[in-house]
């Protein structure tokens, strides 16, 4: 395992945690809704990650052409995901709990489903040709100034 993976699965790690935490802490309310922001914002950037950088490069290292290959699925998978997740926002915000509780096994489902397509289709093949620098480059620019969110991000950062 090189960067990618140990960088990809490390950060499906934290995504698990702070969806752990969020599920763990529901009737909380403004804890709650703070690891839920959390949690989104993170599963965000880690979707640009992918959109943004990991998904063209492995295109262009594949020779695959915009419609081709399992890149539009995945792709096609993170608009499912933001949808999903913008329901789970809105039924903590007005919902009941079997409401927020089916939600959240929706994502959860689909969070596992995409990530087993990822891990069979792309992470093999992108750490046979992404380098560390490479993606050292691509995590500062997309996580920008949050790296205090995810420790994870520190070690790609200062590694070295």
């Amino acid at each position: 395992m090189t960067a990618v993976s140990k960088f990809m699965y490390a950060d499906h790690k934290c995504l698990d945690k702070l969806w752990s935490n969020f599920l763990s802490k529901k009737n909380d309310g403004t804890k709650t809704e703070k690891i839920f922001q959390e949690f989104s914002k993170h599963l965000k950037f880690h979707i640009q990650l992918e959109n943004d950088f990991l998904f063209p490069k492995f295109d262009k290292y594949m020779g695959f052409t915009e419609n081709n290959g399992p890149t539009p699925v995945l792709i096609k998978d993170h608009e499912v995901i933001i949808l999903l997740l913008n329901d789970v926002e809105k039924k903590f915000k007005y919902g009941k709990e079997t409401e927020i509780k089916n939600s959240s096994l929706n994502l959860k489902k689909f969070l596992v489903t995409h990530r087993n397509r990822e891990l069979d289709m792309e992470y093999p093949i992108w750490d046979s040709f992404i380098s560390y620098d490479e993606l050292k480059v691509a995590v500062t620019k997309i996580y920008k100034n949050d790296f205090d969110l995810f420790d994870h991000i520190k070690v790609i950062i200062e590694d070295n």
